[in-house]
C-alpha cells in the first residue's frame, strides 16, 4: 500500500513537506470480502472455499474454477455451461463408484438416488 501525504507545519514561515509511506500489509480474504469491499461500495460478493483435490478423478473442482473465471469475465452463458459440466463430471464419478441408483416408479417416472455409505 502506498500512502501519499502533505504535511503542513504551522510555524512562521509555514512549511509544507510532501511525503510517502510504503506499507507491506496482508489482508485476509474474509476481511477483504466481508469488510473492505462493502465499505468501498463494491458489488455484493461472497467468499466460497472449496478444497483443491489433486486427484484427476475430481475434475469437478476444475470445472467450478472455470465457471468462476467465466463469471468474472462476464461470460454468463459459459458459466452455466461450466456448471453443467461440473455436475455431469460429478454424476459420472457417482456412477463409476456405484453410489447412484436408478429409481423407476409405477407411473414410469425415472429419477436417481445417491446411496449413503
Amino acid at each position: 500500500m502506498d500512502i501519499f501525504f502533505i504535511a503542513h507545519l504551522q510555524q512562521q514561515p509555514p512549511i509544507t513537506y510532501p511525503g510517502q509511506v510504503n506499507l507491506d500489509i496482508r489482508i485476509s480474504k474474509s476481511d477483504w470480502v466481508e469488510k473492505i469491499l462493502p465499505n468501498l461500495k463494491y458489488k455484493e460478493v461472497s467468499l466460497i472455499e472449496v478444497p483443491k483435490i489433486e486427484n484427476p478423478e475430481f475434475s469437478v473442482v476444475a470445472k467450478i474454477d472455470d465457471a468462476w473465471k467465466m463469471y468474472s469475465m462476464g461470460e454468463y452463458g459459459k458459466v452455466l455451461t461450466e456448471c453443467r459440466k461440473a455436475l455431469e463430471a460429478f454424476v459420472t464419478i457417482l456412477k463409476e463408484k456405484g453410489l447412484q441408483k436408478e429409481i423407476i416408479e409405477k407411473e414410469g417416472k425415472k429419477w436417481y438416488q445417491i446411496e449413503k455409505r
